[in-house]
């Protein structure tokens, strides 16, 4: 028999929540057992049903929208308040301080986490950039196939079930326009390879200047790399899907302590290497400007400049983009800081350079002081809307998204 259901109270003052929040929600009757594959209905005994999404047989009174063979879920609405615009497969951080139903029903590596839509059945990718165990404190990027800012968006995280697969599937986090997604959290340890890219281009860099534990510390998101002014940098190689010659968007977040001439992220070299670039141009003693510029020749550039001083000691988000035939964009803390339309080239010119992060791209001058973190390369030109809605995101993820009770469910997969 399905236990009843019953209504909870749930710690979220609005009625929506109120109206979604059903515990327990029964995933099935009977014991639970486990699970039988299936292609379709004929394959499962009398009274179950073969799962459409997960494929295995289930109860027939299996409640609509829970996966079955998990024990938990938590509800996760996506504020529409926090985004600008409307956005298709955007890449959203999910981060949870301690939680404690994490902590005593999750794996200590997380690795059954499965994400879903609104209808808690259809899997969203996801990729796990960081669990602390003994706490619960989770940081987690989710594929949302639509955002937008009319109405709240509705996820679901699942967790809790024993002998679960790796749910992860990072490199379908990240859209085919993302070229390079570093998210700065691995242990620098010198060798080829150490700094790794999440999409599917695996543009892995190298850390060097002997970098060790010591150069990771608390980011934006996760870990990031602290970078010593002196000799730091990563090297990044200058693999196919780096050659950009169109639209091209480069951002990350940065905490800089010295406002000196120094490098956030380059492909250029000197004449006749000249590609694009994103550096601070000195500064005061308590702050910085950022400089964008891309290549139109091998010798020449084109730049867009903050106007507005950058403060020393603190975390900002920088996005430049480059619009063939158009303009060139610098956008400070998701607000566009300058805009140049003079003599934009139809394509710009890429060089064989490797990348530097940190230092220019041959690793011989302008090193940069301070924490880099979430640094991404597209061969899109990301929108003002797009911009705005992941500083939003990234800068605050306890107000993009809201997280209410956790839900029993009972019972799981049939036999």
């Amino acid at each position: 028999m399905v236990p009843p259901r019953g209504r909870s109270v749930v710690d979220a003052p609005a009625l929506w929540w109120l109206v979604l929040s059903i515990t327990p929600i029964s995933a099935c009757a009977g014991p639970c057992v486990p699970a039988s594959a299936c292609e379709d209905d004929r394959d499962c005994p009398d009274d179950y049903r073969c799962h459409a999404g997960m494929k295995v047989c289930v109860f027939d009174d299996v409640v609509a929208g829970a996966l079955c063979g998990y024990p938990y879920r938590k509800p996760i609405a996506l504020r529409a308040a926090q985004v600008v615009g409307a956005h298709q497969d955007f890449p959203v951080l999910i981060a949870l301080d301690a939680d404690p139903d994490l902590a005593a029903h999750a794996s200590a590596d997380a690795h059954e986490l499965v994400f879903t839509a609104a209808d808690g059945a259809t899997a969203l990718a996801h990729e796990v950039e960081s669990y602390q165990p003994a706490s619960g404190a989770l940081a987690a990027w989710v594929k949302v196939p639509r955002l937008d800012d009319s109405s709240d968006t509705l996820l679901y995280l699942y967790y809790g079930a024993s002998g679960a697969t790796d749910g992860v599937d990072r490199a379908a986090v990240w859209d085919s326009g993302f070229r390079a997604v570093w998210h700065l959290a691995d242990l620098p340890t010198g060798q080829p390879g150490d700094v790794r890219d999440s999409t599917i281009h695996h543009n892995h860099g190298s850390s060097a200047g002997g970098m060790d534990s010591a150069t990771r510390s608390q980011g934006i998101a996760g870990q990031a790399l602290e970078l010593d002014g002196a000799d730091g940098w990563v090297r990044i190689p200058n693999t196919p899907a780096l050659q950009i010659t169109g639209a091209i968007t480069v951002e990350g977040w940065f905490n800089t302590t010295r406002s000196d001439n120094s490098v956030l992220i380059s492909k250029s070299g000197l004449e006749p290497l000249r590609g694009w670039h994103l550096d601070f141009e000195g500064g005061s003693a308590s702050s910085t400007y950022l400089q964008w510029r891309i290549a139109d020749t091998p010798s020449t550039m084109i730049s867009a400049t903050t106007w507005a001083d950058i403060s020393l000691g603190s975390w900002h988000y920088a996005a430049a983009t480059f619009e063939p035939g158009a303009e060139v964009r610098l956008y400070i803390d998701g607000v566009i800081d300058d805009a140049n339309p003079v003599g934009v080239p139809a394509a710009q010119h890429d060089p064989p350079n490797d990348i530097g992060i940190g230092a220019r791209s041959d690793g011989v001058s302008s090193y940069l002081a301070g924490r880099v973190d979430e640094l991404r390369v597209s061969s899109v030109a990301r929108s003002a809307d797009w911009i705005a809605t992941a500083h939003a995101n990234i800068s605050s993820p306890r107000l993009f998204h809201s997280v209410a009770a956790a839900e029993a469910l009972v019972g799981t997969c049939a036999p």
